[in-house]
């Protein structure tokens, strides 16, 4: 039934939650787990207060989310972490797991 289970982690409780659950159905029903994290660019200017936050920093800080995802779950697969608009990755993650877009 569920063979492909896309997880989208941000550190918090609850998508640690949403982790678990989606680790219990996996191998319930012997599919395969992909993670996701997405580090959306700050909507503002930098300014002389605002530091700046390049892709790579984004990158960067989505890695360390699923690698910590990950060690929770050691077979666990992972898909490269992005920067950007969520929406626009989660469906390129998709497309790539899946094949599909819909």
């Amino acid at each position: 039934m569920f063979q492909r289970i896309l997880v989208a982690v941000d550190g918090s409780t609850h998508s640690a939650r949403a982790l678990d659950e989606a680790v219990d159905l996996a191998r319930s029903f012997g599919g395969r787990l992909t993670l996701l994290s997405v580090g959306p660019r700050p909507p503002m200017w930098p300014g002389p207060f605002q530091p700046v936050v390049t892709d790579a920093d984004l990158a960067q800080a989505a890695q360390a989310v699923v690698d910590d995802a990950a060690a929770r779950y050691p077979r666990t697969s992972r898909l490269r972490p992005s920067s950007g608009s969520a929406a626009r990755q989660t469906k390129s993650s998709r497309k790539r797991t899946t094949g599909t877009t819909t």
